[in-house]
This record gives structure tokens, sequence and C-alpha cells, in this order.
């Protein structure tokens, strides 16, 4: 059986290499073409990487039968769980 969203992994394996292109020093000697591929291409990568995971959740969610809809209830524990980061944040 052939995957159909064998697209999306052959892109996320592409991105993980930009990924560790952004983490690394200078890629290319050309400091335009430098710019444009690690401050352009390269940083693109993490709303890509969030994008592709939220579509990854939400298939292995609906797959497995789970509600993952966004109600008051959810939204009042993210919004309860918030403050208690923070405080972690500032302790640091």
């Amino acid at each position: 059986m052939k995957n159909k969203n064998q697209k999306l992994y052959l892109a996320q394996f592409v991105a993980t290499i930009f990924m560790v292109m952004i983490h690394s020093g200078t890629v290319i000697g050309n400091p335009i073409a430098h710019f444009i591929l690690k401050s352009m291409i390269c940083r693109s990568v993490g709303p890509f990487f969030f994008i592709n995971n939220a579509y990854f959740f939400h298939l292995n969610a609906s797959k497995n039968g789970e509600d993952i809809s966004l109600n008051g209830e959810m939204f009042r524990s993210v919004l309860g769980f918030l403050p208690k980061i923070s405080v972690i944040m500032q302790t640091l």
C-alpha cells in the first residue's frame, strides 16, 4: 500500500536539513546567497514543522476517534496553565 503522505515526509526530510543549516555557520561564501538561503528559505521551516505536525496530529486523532475540537473547557485549561508556565520561567 502506497502512503499518501509520502510527499510530506520528503518535505520533512528536506526541512530537517534546512534546520541543521540554520544552526550551522556560513554555508555559502557569497553573502547575498547566504542571506537568501539562511535568512529567507531556511527560516521558513519552523512554521512548516508547526503546521505539518498539526496536520499529522489531527490525522492521527481523527483516526483514533478522539475529539480535538477547541471547546471552552480545553481553552480554559490552557489559559489556566499559562500562569504556571510564566512562574516557572521566571524562576529560571
